[in-house]
């Protein structure tokens, strides 16, 4: 006849004398625990042999089903993280957290669940990066399209060659933003707004002040053309400086800085200065 696992103290006593040697007494609050009736309990005294054991069934299934539980719940809120990429990432992640034996369930939905969170934050913070920088692209690329536009449309009544001025130009003019709405202003070498040099004014300089002033800089005579002509083209005539059509003044040739300056200007436009004439009367 099979031993039970189990006893009371009355059943105890009605048991062989050789197989109650075999019982040892249940500590009350395992007892309570395992919501046995009031009284002393006895279980068999086994030695567990290859993960086999006397262990108390319903207590041990109850923690079972709460880790389970656990586990349903946690894995369940990484749904709220899918939009960050791909369902199929966290699931791997999952899968490779459930094989470290040394974790208990919630350990192992813990550890997944971080895990997750920290690889697809790092892949959506590593694409708000890349179009960041594509924005920042667009929006300097658009800046001097809406710059260029401005100074074109304004030197296009002028002598000069509109396109190439503008070039020259376009790094004295920034695009801010006044009362929420984007606007252009002059700036000086620091980036900051230049005032206005007109009697009477004080506010900022504005773009028509910028073009007249430099056509009034004798250094840059040369780009102009002949009276009365405006629009597209290359080299002009007479400026301020009284400079002959197309050429160089001598003192820009005397003064090293203006030298390279108007060196610059025409490497940008793809003219060799060594190829313009010198007017040695300027």
């Amino acid at each position: 006849m099979a031993l039970p696992s189990i006893v009371t103290k009355d059943d105890l006593s009605k048991l062989d004398e050789a197989a109650r040697g075999h019982y040892i007494q249940i500590p009350a609050e395992q007892a309570k625990a395992s919501k046995l009736a009031d009284g002393e309990w006895y279980r068999i005294d086994a030695t567990p042999v290859h993960g086999w054991g006397i262990e108390p069934v319903a207590s041990l299934k109850a923690a079972l089903g709460a880790e389970r539980s656990n586990v349903d719940s946690l894995t369940s809120k990484l749904k709220d993280y899918e939009p960050l990429g791909p369902a199929s990432d966290a699931a791997k992640l999952i899968a490779k957290a459930k094989n470290m034996d040394d974790y208990t369930p919630t350990e192992q939905a813990k550890a997944a669940r971080q895990a997750a969170i920290d690889e697809l934050s790092a892949k959506h913070e590593a694409e708000m990066k890349s179009l960041r920088e594509q924005v920042a692209s667009l929006d300097a690329e658009s800046d001097t399209y809406v710059r260029d536009g401005r100074l074109i449309s304004l030197l296009s009544p002028h002598a000069v060659d509109p396109q190439a001025v503008a070039k020259l130009l376009r790094d004295q003019v920034k695009k801010v933003r006044k009362d929420g709405k984007p606007a252009l202003v002059v700036v000086d070498a620091n980036g900051n707004p230049r005032i206005s040099m007109k009697p009477g004014h004080s506010g900022d300089m504005t773009e028509e002040e910028l073009i007249d002033e430099w056509k009034a800089n004798p250094a840059n005579a040369w780009m102009m053309k002949p009276n009365g002509v405006s629009g597209a083209g290359t080299h002009g005539s007479a400026g301020p400086s009284g400079a002959r059509s197309g050429s160089i003044p001598r003192s820009v040739m005397k003064n090293p800085r203006e030298y390279q300056r108007m060196k610059a200007e025409l490497s940008a436009q793809g003219v060799d200065i060594s190829t313009v004439p010198i007017n040695e009367g300027a």
